[in-house]
């Protein structure tokens, strides 16, 4: 077999998936971005338009198309929708009948144009795009139905927006969302909800806190909107007349991804169900759906996953490596053998693979039970993987065995670090504060080296004691360093360091931005008896030879250990470029 068949050869996996919905099912989750008539729910499933009735049921398919359709919208009555498809090379406005038939595209431009509501006399389509933006903002426009050359509102920047019931006042978000990307996010990205009326250009700020309000819905004399203001993303609502602001919905800790609104009713998304609330009653029904599709894409096949390679190791002769590819855990051979799959876990996320000192034993993280754990297989995968379960799942990084085979380091999505003694069964902390996912163990198994941070977004070189369990800061803190690395005979410890690190202006948006940082590799003798590996030599006459390798034979044997006393005296910088 040739390298590049054995290559070609790795990149095969059988991938198997489970159905998220099917006919036997009573309810399928995952629905996307609802929209509500008055007796039926449009909704995005698995990249394409689906309805169903208002009461819920079977789903019926409105789109079919390989391109993805998104952001459907019912007409006022309630005939036709508007949605954003991904047609012809880019995502354009399309309207297609509510009961089925060719969809007609709206507008042409290379610009994403993305669906955002009906005018009331539902003559005019909203969208909004970015096709007039010199920079990374988007702006408001309404288009006939039947075409033509669309209409920019008179709003320097927008995001969401929504007609009010005369049509002569827009709700809208002048900057774009930032809570999709950051959960409870309080930075000067906050976007309120402005009321603009179009005839004089005045607006008016719905009352606004430190929280993102966004996907602004109106109808009759009330906005509705999503606010996380009480640290969760729920419904309120705003009547313009009285002022008066109120919380409608509360779905305890999970957030509501998606409003809208029609037939006197709104439309949300939470949890991949989809929820109508009607305001005439004060109440929320949840409505149970069935998408009866073949979902080709999750059938059982083979797949190339040679482009889906992330995590992976050596084996500690070379006899293999380990691969994670496509949520699965595979080895394969350097020259002879085949390609092992040890994990063959459809469904689940199998990451960060990493081989054992003694070649045994493969750990990895996964979250084949519903959230991640790590877990230990045999490296020919004949027995079912040993589970570790964590405290307080989350997202976790970077497992790296002890030398001595006892113990895996590492990290969670905060950036604590901690390991897992394979002896006691134990896992306990690593240092008092938070660190950065940058660690390496000691020769002997007995310490830690890694980079806390500190406020000044400066990181440290720290050991620390497995022993002792103190944490020991070896650099001081005015430049920033990282990548520790161990030598191979425990006398050094090297890193990289720069002084020449910090922020700057951007000349386009006069934001921050990063400069050219010059690094520079340094090393640290761990012992106090040990010379600089730098200092000036000079050939001597010895007693005997024997006796020179007598002196180098017994410093080799000494053991490993750190002296800490001293140490920040005992670095110096490498004479590299």
């Amino acid at each position: 077999m040739t390298a590049s068949t054995r290559s070609h050869s790795a990149a095969i996996a059988l991938l198997c998936a489970t159905f998220i919905g099917s006919a036997a099912q009573a309810q399928t989750r995952l629905l996307h971005q609802p929209d509500v008539s008055s007796d039926k729910i449009a909704f995005v499933y698995a990249g394409d338009l689906w309805t169903a009735p208002l009461a819920g049921g079977e789903a019926t398919r409105l789109t079919t198309h390989p391109g993805l359709e998104s952001t459907p919208k019912f007409s006022p009555d309630g005939l036709s929708i508007a949605f954003s498809a991904q047609y012809d090379g880019n995502t354009d406005v399309f309207v297609v009948p509510s009961a089925g038939g060719s969809p007609s595209r709206v507008t042409h431009h290379p610009g994403a144009d993305q669906v955002l509501d009906w005018s009331p006399d539902g003559s005019k389509i909203m969208f909004r795009s970015n096709r007039f933006s010199f920079s990374r903002f988007s702006q408001l426009f309404t288009i006939e139905v039947s075409g033509g050359f669309p209409e920019v509102l008179p709003i320097p920047e927008g995001s969401h927006g929504s007609f009010a019931p005369s049509g002569d006042t827009v709700a809208y978000t002048p900057i774009a969302d930032a809570f999709g990307a950051w959960k409870r996010y309080r930075g000067g990205r906050t976007s309120p909800i402005w009321l603009l009326d179009l005839d004089d250009a005045t607006h008016v700020e719905i009352p606004h806190e430190n929280a993102s309000d966004t996907y602004p819905t109106w109808m009759g004399d009330t906005v509705y909107f999503l606010s996380d203001r009480n640290s969760v993303m729920n419904v309120f609502g705003y009547d313009v007349s009285s002022r008066d602001l109120r919380q409608l919905v509360n779905h305890g800790t999970t957030d509501i991804k998606y409003l809208s609104s029609g037939g006197g009713k709104l439309a949300y998304e939470c949890d991949g169900y989809i929820f109508v609330y009607d305001p005439e009653s004060n109440s929320t029904q949840k409505i149970d759906i069935n998408v009866a599709d073949d979902l080709g894409s999750l059938r059982p096949r083979f797949k190339d996953v040679d482009g889906e390679i992330a995590g992976s190791d050596v084996s500690p002769r070379g006899a293999r490596a380990v691969f994670e590819a496509h949520g699965e855990i595979m080895t394969v051979p350097a020259q002879k053998g085949d390609i092992r799959n040890l994990t063959r876990s459809p469904g689940a996320n199998d990451r960060d693979p990493v081989w054992s000192p003694d070649g045994q034993s493969i750990a990895y993280f996964s979250d084949a039970d519903g959230e991640y754990a790590l877990y230990i297989v045999d490296q020919f995968g004949d027995r079912p993987a040993r589970k570790v379960e964590i405290p307080d799942p989350t997202f976790f990084y970077n497992p790296v065995w002890s030398p001595d085979g006892d113990k895996i380091a590492f990290a969670d999505k905060s950036r604590n670090i901690r390991y897992y003694d394979l002896e006691t069964g134990k896992i306990e902390p690593v240092g008092g504060e938070v660190s950065s996912r940058s660690y390496v163990w000691s020769p002997d198994s007995k310490w830690i080296a890694y980079t806390p941070s500190l406020t000044s977004r400066f990181r440290v070189i720290a050991l620390f004691s497995l022993e002792s369990r103190q944490e020991t800061r070896i650099t001081d803190g005015m430049s920033d360093a990282h990548t520790p690395a161990f030598s191979r005979d425990g006398k050094y410890l090297y890193f990289i360091a720069s002084t020449n690190a910090g922020l700057t202006k951007g000349g386009l948006d006069l934001s921050s931005t990063d400069r050219n940082i010059t690094w520079n590799m340094y090393v640290t003798v761990l012992r106090d008896d040990l010379p600089s590996p730098f200092a000036p030599e000079s050939d001597e006459e010895v007693a005997s030879v024997e006796e020179e390798k007598k002196d180098e034979a017994d410093d080799n044997a000494e053991s490993f250990r750190i002296d800490l006393g001293g140490i920040d005296q005992r670095m110096l910088a490498m004479p590299v470029g």
